[in-house]
């Protein structure tokens, strides 16, 4: 099983911080990435976002970029403050044979890159910044990291 991070290209400011859209930077920046990760071909069956603003448009460019019969998906557990027991759990028990992509936010991100690698290092998610992990048994590893 492959589990892919992204995290959501640069955003603007907004009234609310869920409505954030990403700014032109932002879309240049996941168009970019977008690239980086097709040309590794990946096999991804779903997308899953946070539901946020910023993030959903981020996903909608990966889908469109990445193609095929993507399913995308707005999900909990991929917020800021959110801790990553339920992502792990999941990523153990309900995806076994899927390539998963998960688009959220800092410092949530590098967080759950920690618990994958379980060895004290950690994934840095710059704005639009993606990496890949496969598992390996009972483990993760990092396969690839992917910037704009």
């Amino acid at each position: 099983m492959m589990v892919y991070l992204v995290r959501h290209g640069e955003a603007g400011q907004a009234p609310k911080d869920r409505d954030r859209k990403l700014t032109n930077n932002g879309r240049e920046q996941v168009y970019t990435v977008a690239n980086q990760i097709e040309s590794k071909k990946p096999k991804i069956n779903r997308i899953f976002h946070s539901g946020l603003q910023r993030a959903l448009e981020t996903s909608l460019i990966l889908k469109e970029k990445l193609g095929g019969d993507i399913s995308l998906e707005e999900t909990k557990g991929l917020l800021p403050d959110d801790l990553p027991n339920f992502w792990m759990e999941k990523l153990e028990d309900d995806y076994e044979s899927e390539g998963v992509m998960l688009v959220g936010h800092n410092p949530f991100m590098t967080v759950l890159s920690a618990h994958l690698m379980n060895n004290g290092e950690v994934v840095s998610f710059s704005p639009a910044n993606a990496a890949c992990f496969k598992k390996n048994g009972n483990s993760w590893d990092l396969c690839w990291v992917c910037v704009p």
